[in-house]
């Protein structure tokens, strides 16, 4: 006859060894530089960050115009296409901040989690210091699952 030694996280049922994940995965955060840049050139930029599997997302923004304006739209998309820059996304500047677009140093929070089904979230950034190209910005992106 012989003897087994059954393992902690054996399942007899499924004859499998069950792990176990003692932080949750709601606890779990990633954060990340998204852009920065100093004397930007006048023009339109876009930065992604991708929500897949992430229900919550906070946002910081270092923004200088420069001689200028530094303008940035927060928007999202629903499209799962593989690249962000060929879906359509709407504006939610609005609905996550409650002003129509930011143009001065601040933090967002999506505390509604109005892009928590969302794909992508773009920021679009517009650069316009009339050809001085002094314009500076820093966005940093924290997703939690």
């Amino acid at each position: 006859m012989s003897t087994y030694k059954i393992g902690a996280g054996y399942d007899s049922g499924l004859d499998a060894l069950r792990v176990i994940n003692v932080q949750s995965i709601a606890d779990q955060y990633i954060g990340e530089i998204l852009v920065e840049v100093v004397n930007g050139v006048d023009n339109t930029y876009y930065y992604y960050v991708d929500m897949d599997t992430f229900r919550s997302s906070g946002y910081q923004l270092i923004l200088s115009g420069g001689s200028g304006t530094c303008t940035v739209t927060i928007e999202a998309t629903w499209e799962r296409d593989e690249l962000p820059a060929s879906c359509t996304y709407a504006d939610v500047t609005f609905d996550i901040t409650g002003a129509t677009t930011i143009t001065a140093s601040d933090a967002v929070a999506d505390n509604a989690n109005k892009v928590a089904t969302a794909k992508y979230v773009r920021f679009k950034v517009v650069a316009s210091t009339g050809g001085a190209n002094d314009a500076d910005w820093t966005i940093y992106a924290g997703r939690l699952y």
